[in-house]
């Protein structure tokens, strides 16, 4: 049962470890992309309305 107490915390730090490195990746590469969409220049026919409605491009489904 010693065994146990030594090992699992050690295992949780390294989980933890591995999540604190995950967000520090994908944080500031989320933050790029939301600027880089705000900061883009206005399409004048989106803001008058009459662009056209770009449906969502599903890819095929690969399952067989």
């Amino acid at each position: 049962m010693e065994i146990i107490a030594v090992i699992l915390p050690k295992i949780l730090v390294v989980i933890a470890a591995f999540g604190a490195i995950g967000c520090l990746l994908v944080i500031p590469i989320t933050a790029t992309q939301i600027l880089k969409v705000a900061f883009e220049e206005d399409n004048l026919q989106e803001l008058s309305g009459k662009a056209p409605m770009n449906e969502p491009q599903i890819p095929p489904s690969t399952a067989s």
